[in-house]
């Protein structure tokens, strides 16, 4: 009950301030030495504003289209590495097969008409210590003399 006697009596006080002020208009009420702002001003901001906000969606734009360019890039890097690390592969099998001993036996053998040599067509020889004098063993030094 103490309660609402103050709330009244605080509404009451209240209210007689406010009847106490002059009548003014809302208008007048504003803080002094702000300016009102004109409608001119006022079309400026917004078209600053939509500038600005256009501006932004055109960068992002860009943004997009230039990492959609960066993308494609990337994909045609990767299907020449693809196909380079193919090549490689093809080209490590080919000198594997190009030094393999019994490939190169074959192909002196079949294709080049190449045959082991016989007993009587290996020279040997023979180097001193120096590597200046050569001595030469085997039928052919025989033939020599």
């Amino acid at each position: 009950m103490a309660q609402n006697n103050a709330e009244q009596a605080y509404t009451l006080h209240a209210q007689r301030r406010i009847a106490a002020l002059p009548e003014q208009n809302i208008e007048e009420r504003k803080k002094p030495g702000r300016k009102p702002v004109s409608e001119a001003r006022k079309k400026v901001r917004a078209f600053i504003a939509v500038v600005l906000v256009f501006g932004a969606c055109a960068g992002l734009v860009a943004r997009y289209a230039q990492m959609t360019q960066m993308n494609e890039e990337v994909n045609t890097l990767k299907t020449q590495l693809a196909e380079e690390q193919r090549k490689l592969g093809s080209l490590k099998l080919d000198l594997t097969l190009a030094t393999d001993l019994d490939k190169i036996s074959q192909v002196a053998l079949n294709e080049l008409g190449m045959d082991y040599p016989k007993d009587d067509q290996i020279i040997y020889i023979d180097l001193d210590q120096d590597g200046k004098n050569i001595a030469m063993a085997g039928e052919a030094a025989d033939k020599g003399d």
